[in-house]
């Protein structure tokens, strides 16, 4: 890339100011910024890409969400900006190796309070308490009471009932699960191998929970589709034909 703009004849002024330095400690700096965003924007899109499936649960939004500010703060903690950066900035004088440690870490710092602004990953986070239904750790009856509390179930649930199932089948829930196997797989288990009316209470409180959106990047995906197949010409359409231009 810095060939490249140094190969052009009248390179806008605001590029050349950053690729076409005489300093060689300033002239590595764009290497060094290229390079930590590649691998910090690599990270962030696999996270993208789990938030944006159409299967996910309310769950693993906010293990994931979780784990992402967990991984910010790790690496700001070990001054980790990627291993093509880090060679570049082991390069560096003194002088700029402080100054250009500092700023990356404040990029950190940065994402943390964007994150943060707009996802609670505190534990006062109400999906907080859901973890134990991924069913990665055992689950315990007042797991159940705590969902029922947050999401307000007490009227289609009844509490005792849901006692008398968990009680009947808590070393299976508690032992018997893959736990390294994918929460849903695990409850799909669970409820094929005892009869549904034997754990009625137990499967209302896990089918809301898996019944609530984990984002709403999947469904807006329809607005983009829906504007590339509008025009001056269609904005008289039916409902009906856009549904069928939708499918």
């Amino acid at each position: 890339m810095k060939s490249y703009f140094n190969s052009i004849p009248n390179c806008p002024k605001l590029l050349s100011n950053i690729f076409m330095k005489d300093d060689p400690e300033e002239a590595v700096l764009p290497e060094i910024y290229f390079n930590f965003l590649s691998n910090i924007v690599s990270q962030l899109e696999m996270v993208d890409k789990t938030l944006e499936r159409s299967d996910l649960s309310v769950l693993e939004t906010y293990k994931q969400m979780k784990l992402l500010s967990c991984k910010i703060q790790q690496r700001r903690k070990d001054n980790f900006f990627g291993s093509r950066a880090k060679e570049f900035i082991n390069g560096l004088s003194m002088p700029f190796h402080k100054k250009v440690t500092e700023y990356l870490n404040s990029f950190y710092s940065n994402m943390l309070q964007y994150l943060q602004k707009r996802y609670d990953v505190t534990d006062d986070n109400p999906y907080a308490s859901l973890a134990a239904f991924s069913l990665q750790e055992g689950i315990e009856f007042k797991d159940f009471e705590k969902a029922i509390e947050v999401f307000q179930l007490s009227e289609n649930v009844c509490i005792d009932d849901l006692y008398k199932e968990f009680s009947s089948h808590r070393d299976y829930l508690c032992n018997s699960v893959n736990r390294y196997g994918d929460y849903v797989a695990n409850w799909l288990t669970f409820f094929s191998s005892v009869p549904e009316h034997d754990v009625s209470n137990i499967s209302k409180v896990v089918g809301f929970l898996f019944s609530i959106p984990g984002s709403n990047a999947f469904v807006e995906r329809i607005f983009s589709f829906i504007k590339s197949k509008w025009s001056e010409t269609r904005n008289r359409c039916s409902t009906d034909l856009i549904n069928a231009k939708s499918r």
